[in-house]
């Protein structure tokens, strides 16, 4: 089994956008639609929606290793997808995509040295007010697992 060194985990946004992006119900985002820290709405550089949020893995095992070289963990990718209300009818296309690809992509991750993953919707998307915009938000979970050094 091969263990998860944190360049690994620190560079999970980068393969998770690019699994994102084989997808061809996602052509619809470019390149700078996907985001690694949640954009400032207002700045100049924000190209708009929609766009998608990939999270930093969360790992709530605290635990020390206590002398131990390496220790099973699970990673949860919250990977979120931001439309306006008015294209409320692309969202599930969009969800449907996004879940279909990560979801094919075990050897993706496997390569990188998580020997288990996991995706579904978290919750339903529903209307909320972002920056005085009506928009929806699709909140996609994806748990990897494997054993960090």
């Amino acid at each position: 089994m091969t263990t998860i060194p944190r360049s690994t985990q620190l560079s999970t946004f980068s393969t998770v956008k690019t699994i994102l992006k084989t997808s061809s119900g996602l052509v619809k985002f470019s390149d700078s639609d996907y985001y690694q820290h949640f954009p400032k709405l207002k700045s100049s550089s924000f190209g708009g929606f929609p766009f998608i949020h990939i999270n930093i893995p969360i790992n709530s095992d605290n635990d020390m290793f206590l002398g131990v070289n390496s220790k099973d963990r699970t990673f949860e990718v919250p990977v979120r997808i931001y439309v306006k209300y008015e294209f409320r009818d692309d969202m599930l296309g969009f969800i449907n995509a996004a879940l279909d690809v990560l979801d094919s992509s075990d050897s993706t991750f496997q390569d990188s040295g998580y020997y288990e993953s996991d995706v579904r919707l978290a919750d339903e998307p529903l209307p909320t007010v972002l920056d005085t915009q009506t928009i929806l938000v699709a909140d996609i979970l994806l748990t990897l697992e494997g054993e960090v050094r």
